[in-house]
């Protein structure tokens, strides 16, 4: 069953707590559309804030505790590969070492906000 704030509470979080940062802001600003900025976002961080603090959207909690428990298990895998690649550092090879830190990263980023994009539906109705 899916689990609704209240809108005091929904208020009082984002007022005090939880305000997106004003890079998502900023980028979200030159989305044309919702549907875009959901396809387009580049940070499954920007996506789980999206999901939890929007207003309109009831998170469905089985899906939330599946991403959850997927999520764990590909940030363990995901520590796992950079821990290979520091194994592999020597004193000549610091930029292939942080290139590769910076590709693996980067795959990562794109496989959450890909697994978001494929279980959950945008959240966001408009861009204010």
């Amino acid at each position: 069953m899916a689990e609704r704030m209240t809108e005091v509470d929904h208020w009082f979080i984002n007022e005090f707590i939880h305000k997106p940062c004003g890079e998502a802001i900023e980028w979200l600003r030159t989305q044309p559309d919702p549907i875009t900025a959901w396809n387009n976002c580049p940070f499954p961080h920007w996506m789980e804030w999206a999901l939890f603090y929007t207003i309109e959207y009831i998170l469905p909690k089985d899906s939330w505790l599946a991403y959850k428990r997927w999520w764990g298990l590909q940030s363990n895998m995901h520590q796992l590969r950079k821990k290979e690649a520091a194994d592999r550092l020597t004193q000549n090879n610091y930029d292939i070492y942080y290139n590769e830190i910076d590709k693996l990263n980067k795959a990562f980023t794109a496989l959450c906000c890909n697994y978001l994009r494929s279980h959950f539906a945008c959240p966001i109705k408009e861009i204010k």
